[in-house]
């Protein structure tokens, strides 16, 4: 927690160093898709007298969207809110969902048609677990087979990419990030890379982007 904490403050004062002239640029926002590679730990299900039904580690390619909004001050520094939803499928039509969001800051440079990008987001969320040991077609009725359990927690996702300018005002971006959480881990919260491919609406002054 002290490492990540650490590594914000020095974002912030790195990007702070390289816009000198922090003036109000314009704002882009817009919406993202994403997979990944996600795996939790293993953990297990057990009834009221700890006697264990089923046990499980899932693992897989999660789908789920979101988006950010910025607001860019001088050539390199962005602040803003970012909010995503993303699902991990399980067996037998079972899935953990995370939704997540927060602040967030950024430092961008523009080289050409390409502006790289690094950053963080701090903030929280809250994951979903609906795990079913098997398949049930009745509906309406109760099942010794079913899990389901909710939980908040708090989260700081680091994340990198690249914004390609197809014009002034439209960017295609790609970008990593990764959820790490710091106040509630439990054993069935997913966690590794999520890979984020958008769209973005620019509302730029020209001089913030290179030609």
């Amino acid at each position: 927690m002290k490492k990540l904490s650490l590594l914000f403050l020095l974002l912030i004062g790195v990007s702070s160093l390289l816009s000198a002239k922090i003036k109000y640029q314009g704002f882009t926002g817009g919406m993202r898709i994403h997979t990944g590679y996600l795996t939790t730990k293993n953990y297990t299900i057990a009834e009221s007298d700890q006697n264990i039904i089923f046990s499980n580690k899932a693992q897989g390619f999660p789908f789920g969207m979101g988006g950010a909004a910025k607001v860019q001050f001088g050539e390199h520094l962005r602040v803003g809110f970012e909010g995503y939803f993303s699902s991990l499928k399980q067996k037998n039509n079972g899935y953990i969902s995370t939704g997540w969001g927060g602040a967030l800051i950024d430092c961008v440079w523009h080289i050409k048609k390409w502006s790289p990008f690094v950053g963080t987001s701090i903030g929280g969320g809250s994951i979903k677990n609906l795990y079913l040991n098997a398949n049930t077609n009745d509906d309406f009725t109760t099942d010794n087979n079913t899990m389901f359990r909710k939980y908040p927690f708090m989260a700081i996702v680091p994340f990198v990419g690249v914004e390609y300018a197809v014009s002034q005002k439209i960017s295609f971006i790609f970008k990593v990030d990764c959820i790490f959480n710091v106040s509630n881990r439990e054993s069935d919260y997913t966690l590794g890379p999520r890979f984020h491919f958008g769209i973005s609406f620019n509302r730029l002054k020209k001089t913030s982007v290179s030609e």
